[in-house]
């Protein structure tokens, strides 16, 4: 009996436990995504980040390739090796396409690129699922990539567009506010990015890179539901090399 009884004090301590683990997952998730809302109100163009680094900049002496984008390029690790090429990185983690656009000719435009690598998108549609508004996101996020690699082509850069690279598979803790109808969302938005039809502009399908014809993200690819393992970066950084050694 007494057995019995040690056994269902052990159980309810580990039920205990799971269930307090999950409480402050929840407050820290709910923490994150509150100061994120908070730095949104106070400084919604974000153009802060990098401009000490930007006006620190020498004149253009060679190739000079900007890496645009979001966490995932912020994130990005191993960086591509690119002989006698200068590599600039502006990437801003949580940062949706209609924010990026605020500060597009301060971090990429204004620094005289010869190539762009612009990778967005997700966020948008995470958002657009959270509110119940993929069809309208979906179509933003399309119309702004497209806007911004008109005006870098305007500049003078090769551009080099990444289609957004669909996410894993979500934990039980982002399921609160989350929806499987990203995925054919992700699905959307890549083909009109492959329907774009701008000179100077090459798409590269990193979704299908890392997805394949899968509906998820490929496990060995991704370190949590959106962001990628080293690996991951290891296969987009050969492919990235073929086309922006020299550019």
């Amino acid at each position: 009996m007494a057995r019995v009884v040690n056994l269902q004090i052990v159980t309810l301590f580990t039920l205990a436990a799971a269930l307090l683990a999950v409480a402050a997952g929840a407050s820290l998730m709910a923490r994150h995504y509150y100061l994120q809302r908070a730095e949104l109100r106070l400084n919604p163009a974000n153009l802060e980040p990098f401009s000490g680094d930007n006006s620190a900049l020498p004149a253009r002496s060679g190739p000079r390739i900007i890496f645009f984008g979001d966490s995932r390029v912020n994130g990005w690790t191993p960086r591509p090796e690119l002989a006698g090429v200068e590599s600039i990185w502006r990437g801003i983690d949580g940062e949706t396409t209609a924010q990026m656009k605020y500060r597009f000719d301060s971090d990429v435009v204004d620094l005289g690129p010869s190539a762009v690598v612009i990778e967005a998108g997700i966020n948008d549609l995470i958002a657009g699922a959270a509110l119940r508004r993929l069809p309208q996101a979906t179509a933003a996020a399309a119309e702004n990539l497209a806007t911004m690699a008109r005006k870098a082509v305007a500049a003078g850069a090769n551009v080099h567009l990444m289609t957004v690279v669909r996410p894993g598979r979500p934990p039980l803790l982002r399921r609160i506010v989350w929806s499987d109808d990203i995925y054919d969302a992700v699905t959307d938005l890549n083909a009109r990015l492959h329907s774009l039809r701008i000179d100077g502009v090459t798409i590269l399908d990193a979704d299908m890179l890392l997805a394949g014809n899968g509906r998820e993200l490929r496990r060995e690819y991704a370190a949590d539901t959106l962001h990628f393992t080293p690996s991951a970066y290891q296969r987009l950084n050969r492919q990235l090399a073929a086309v922006l050694q020299g550019q």
